[in-house]
């Protein structure tokens, strides 16, 4: 039943990482890295990971640095790549709110069932593909000089 989408999931204990692929293997297959920097390595490498779920601090490269990284880099398939966040159930308010503005998409705490971490993770990734396949193909000043050329003596209204 699994979809072929990869996931990239990454957590220093093993434990997070062996639920999160009991959890999700039946619908996505799960690529595992249990630290920061072999993670950026994937992403660099492999075109198929569809989304990131990582707990915030693994060795070697935090995950709030990686996705600064993705964000910033020249491969623009991450620029857009969701990134889901592990977090205890107490986390902080502020912290998400950070958290969120540095780019997370959504975040997974450790007592989700595993229903709503599926449901989670196929939202963000169906809103990452909507957002991609959403941009305009003009923007409204380009519009605007385009219909100003087509018929420059005529009246016209767009809705």
């Amino acid at each position: 039943m699994n979809s072929g989408k990869k996931v990239l999931v990454v957590d220093g204990s093993r434990v997070v990482r062996a639920t999160l692929r009991k959890h999700l293997s039946e619908t996505y297959t799960v690529v595992e890295e249990s630290d920061g920097e072999s993670a950026w390595q994937t992403l660099m490498l492999d075109t198929g990971v569809c989304a990131v779920i990582s707990g915030a601090h693994p060795p070697r490269l935090e995950a709030c640095d990686r996705l600064a990284r993705m964000r910033a880099s020249s491969k623009r398939r991450l620029h857009t790549l969701p990134v889901l966040l592990i977090v205890s159930d107490v986390e902080n308010h502020e912290n998400r709110e950070r958290d969120l503005a540095a780019g997370v998409a959504d975040f997974i705490t450790k007592s989700m069932s595993a229903r709503t971490i599926l449901d989670t993770l196929a939202g963000v990734i169906a809103h990452a593909a909507a957002a991609v396949h959403a941009r305009p193909i003009l923007n409204a000043e380009a519009f605007a000089e385009h219909l100003a050329h087509a018929a420059p003596n005529t009246q016209a209204s767009v809705l």
